[in-house]
C-alpha cells in the first residue's frame, strides 16, 4: 500500500472511527482501551500536522510525543495481556514501546540542536522494529507511517497545525475537552463535589484532573485543583483483592490529613473521599510550572538550579517524614517548578500523593526509582516507608546531576535486578567515585543507595551536605559528565514517566 499524505489522515480517521465503535461499558480493559486509542489518535493527528522538525522540540510537539508514548506503552501492555491470557506458556517480553518513542523525541531534539537530520534515522527504524513487534499490524501501520514521515520535514519552518486539533489540554473546552475523559467520568463531569475541568494524565495505573469545586465551576477566577484517582490495576491485583486495595486507600490517604498545610516544597493536601462513585478520589493543589524531567530533556537549568531543587526536594520529603509519612514515588515527573518563568527565584514542589503512606505496599514507586524493598513488599507490608523516599532521592539526584536515568534497562524486571544487584555503589556510582571531584557526591548517593534501608542516610544528613557538595561542584558545567563510556554503558537520555 502506498505511504502518502492522503493514507495517512485515512489511518487516523479509521482509527478515530474505531474510537467511536467501541461499546459504552464499564469493563476496565475496555475503558482503558477506548482512552488509550484516542490519546493515540490525537497525538498522531498533532504530529500529522508538523510543518517542521523543530516544532518536535517545543511545548506542542513534546506533549504529542509524550501523550503517544504513554498511549502506546499501554496498548502494548493490554496486547501483552492477552497474548499471555491466550498462550499461558508463551515467552513474551515487556513492552519497550514507550521507550522507543521517547528515545526518538530526544533525536529530533538532538538533530534540530545539531543541524543533523540524521540523528534521527536509528532511533526510527528501531520505533518500526518495536512497533511491529508489540503492537496489532494496523495500529503500528498507522503510528509507525506518521511517525517515520517527520523525519522528511525540514528542520525549521513555519508552523501548519490547525487551531482545532492542538492538544495542549489546557486549552480545550467543551467537546475538545470532553473528548479527552475517559468514558467512566460522568456525563455531568461531577466527582464527589468537584467538577471535572480536564485531564492531566491517564492511564491504567491512574487518573489526573484538573477540577473545580462544583459550586464554582462556571467561576473562572476560582482555585483549580489536582484530583487524583487510584486504579485498581493487574499488577496489584496479583497481591490484594479489590477490597484490600479500596481499604488501604482509604487509610494511606487518610493519613494524608497529617501533612502540614505550610510546607513550601510540598504541593497543599485538600482532601479524599473513599465514597466518590464510579472511582474514589484524592484533591491536592495544582502547582502550576514546567515538571522538572522535562526542564532536564530541554537543558533548562544550571548546576545552582540543580542543587537548589535537591534541597528543596529533600525539605520535602523532611517535612513528610516528619509527619510519618513517605511519597513513595519519588520521580522528576513529581517535581513542578512553581514560578521557574516568572523571573524570580522558583520553588520545587513535590505533587501526586496518590502512592503515599505510612508503609510499604505492593505497587508504591516506579521501577526506575523504587528502592529494593518495594519488590518484597507483597509478602511483607510493614516496613518503614521513609528510607524508600531517600533510596528513590538518591536515583533522582543521580539523573538531575549527570543527566542520565541511574537505572534503567529494556524491561521492567531488568531493572529490579538491577536495583536487588547492588549495594549502593552500581557502576555509574563507582565511575564517579573513581573522579576526585565527583568523590564527594558519589559517597553521598552510595549512602542514599544502600540495600538495607536502615543502613541508608537520613534526610537532616543530606540537607547537611548538600550546600557543601553545591561548593564543591560549583564551577562544573551542567550536567555533570562522568564517563559513562569508560565503565561499559552507552550515554542516552529517554527518561521513564
Amino acid at each position: 500500500v502506498s505511504d502518502n499524505l492522503s493514507t495517512r489522515r485515512d489511518g487516523i480517521r479509521a482509527l478515530q472511527g474505531l474510537v467511536g465503535a467501541l461499546p459504552a461499558t464499564q469493563s476496565p480493559r475496555v475503558s482503558v482501551l477506548r482512552s488509550s486509542l484516542q490519546r493515540i489518535q490525537l497525538a498522531l493527528e498533532q504530529l500529522y500536522r508538523m510543518g517542521a522538525q523543530s516544532q518536535l522540540v517545543d511545548d506542542a510537539g513534546c506533549l504529542a510525543m509524550d501523550e503517544l508514548s504513554d498511549a502506546l506503552q499501554i496498548l502494548a501492555q493490554l496486547v501483552l495481556g492477552t497474548r499471555k491470557r491466550l498462550s499461558p506458556n508463551a515467552q513474551v517480553g515487556l513492552p519497550s514501546i514507550g521507550m522507543s518513542v521517547r528515545a526518538l523525541r530526544a533525536a529530533f531534539e538532538q538533530a534540530v540542536t545539531t543541524r543533523n537530520p540524521q540523528h534521527v534515522v536509528a532511533p526510527i527504524a528501531a520505533l518500526e522494529t518495536c512497533g511491529t513487534a508489540e503492537l496489532p499490524s494496523s495500529f503500528a501501520t498507522v503510528a509507525v507511517r506518521i511517525v517515520s514521515a517527520l523525519k522528511t520535514l525540514p528542520l525549521q519552518g513555519a508552523q501548519v497545525v490547525a487551531p482545532q486539533s492542538k492538544l495542549s489540554r489546557a486549552s480545550l473546552s467543551g467537546s475538545e475537552a470532553e473528548s479527552v475523559l475517559p468514558n467512566w467520568v460522568p456525563a455531568n463531569r461531577m466527582l464527589g463535589g468537584f467538577y471535572v475541568l480536564h485531564a492531566l494524565g491517564e492511564g491504567g495505573v491512574g487518573s489526573v484532573f484538573v477540577a473545580r469545586r462544583a459550586e464554582e465551576r462556571d467561576d473562572p477566577s476560582t482555585e483549580v485543583f489536582a484530583l487524583k484517582v487510584p486504579e485498581y490495576n493487574g499488577e496489584v491485583a496479583h497481591v490484594l483483592s479489590e477490597a484490600d486495595f479500596l481499604r488501604m486507600f482509604r487509610e494511606e490517604a487518610g493519613a494524608l490529613l497529617a501533612l502540614p498545610d505550610d510546607a513550601p516544597n510540598l504541593a497543599r493536601f485538600v482532601t479524599f473521599d473513599a465514597g466518590v462513585k464510579p472511582k474514589p478520589i484524592l484533591v491536592m493543589e495544582h502547582v502550576e510550572g514546567p515538571s522538572l524531567d522535562r526542564l532536564m530533556t530541554r537543558r533548562q537549568l544550571d548546576i545552582a538550579q540543580a542543587f537548589e531543587v535537591l534541597e528543596g526536594v529533600a525539605s520535602g520529603l523532611l517535612a513528610m517524614h516528619k509527619a510519618g509519612i513517605a511519597h513513595l514515588d519519588v520521580k522528576p515527573s513529581n517535581v513542578i517548578m512553581r514560578d521557574f518563568w516568572s523571573g524570580d527565584r522558583f520553588t520545587p514542589v513535590l505533587v501526586d500523593f496518590g502512592l503515599s503512606g505510612r508503609r510499604v505496599r505492593p505497587g508504591c514507586g516506579t521501577a526506575n526509582y523504587a528502592a529494593p524493598e518495594i519488590w518484597g513488599a507483597a509478602s511483607k507490608g510493614n516496613e518503614d516507608p521513609r528510607p524508600a523516599d531517600v533510596y528513590a532521592f538518591g536515583c533522582l539526584a543521580y539523573e538531575l546531576l549527570t543527566g542520565d536515568v541511574l537505572f534503567d534497562a529494556p524491561s521492567d524486571a531488568a531493572i529490579v535486578t538491577a536495583h536487588l544487584s547492588h549495594d549502593g555503589s552500581p557502576q555509574q556510582i563507582m565511575a564517579l567515585h573513581r573522579d576526585l571531584s565527583t568523590r564527594p557526591l558519589a559517597e553521598l548517593l552510595t549512602r542514599c543507595l544502600r540495600g538495607k534501608p536502615q543502613a541508608r542516610g537520613t534526610l537532616p544528613e543530606l540537607l547537611t551536605q548538600l550546600p557543601f557538595l553545591h561548593a564543591d561542584l560549583a564551577a562544573r558545567p551542567w550536567p555533570l559528565a562522568p564517563s559513562l563510556q569508560a565503565v561499559g554503558r552507552p550515554l542516552r537520555v529517554p527518561r521513564p514517566q
